[in-house]
């Protein structure tokens, strides 16, 4: 417990808050502007694969990986800095999106594979369902290059920079990425 003079009273932490570690700290904000950065190129694939019905199915898969995010903010604060970080680089990707387009493909082929997918190959529609499920596995595929990315740039930089090592150590204890 620490000692506030200004309000004359001791301040109590949050339990599972650790306010003297940033890196402990739920990356909320972070995680929200990564997150948006990464969905214009996906959600203009989307469009052109999901419409009608499958929008609704679409809409869902986007906000529930958002909130798997916002829970995972909480829950690993760590490894959702480590996402978010590369996340920052697939975002910048797409700027030639094979990442996406790839991604989207294995999502439509999970929809197709579990019968959501209607109409002439490969431009026909998806059910709603066949939206979600697209969605959720190329959110998902997306988020673990993202993840991937992240954890390289971080053993990078702990690699070559002495004072992000330092910084680590100081706030994770020794041996901790």
């Amino acid at each position: 417990m620490a000692y506030d003079p200004d309000f004359d009273g001791a301040i109590v932490k949050r339990p599972g808050w650790a306010a003297d570690r940033p890196m402990d700290r739920p990356p909320y904000d972070l995680w929200t502007w990564v997150y948006l950065a990464n969905l214009p190129v996906a959600t203009f694939l989307g469009f052109l694969a999901a419409y009608g019905p499958g929008l609704i199915g679409m809409g869902l898969g986007v906000a529930g990986l958002y909130a798997g995010g916002r829970w995972r903010c909480r829950a690993n604060p760590r490894a959702v800095r480590m996402v978010s970080y590369g996340g920052l680089i697939t975002a910048a990707l797409q700027i030639f999106p094979l990442l996406q387009i790839f991604a989207g493909i294995l999502g439509i082929g999970a929809a197709s594979a579990l019968g959501q997918h209607h109409g002439a190959e490969p431009m026909g529609t998806l059910t709603a369902a066949g939206a979600l499920i697209a969605t959720l596995v190329t959110g998902i595929v997306m988020i673990s290059l993202a993840g991937t990315a992240g954890f390289f740039t971080l053993a990078v930089r702990y690699a070559v920079s002495p004072s992000f090592r330092a910084e680590v150590a100081e706030q994770t204890g020794p041996f901790k990425l």
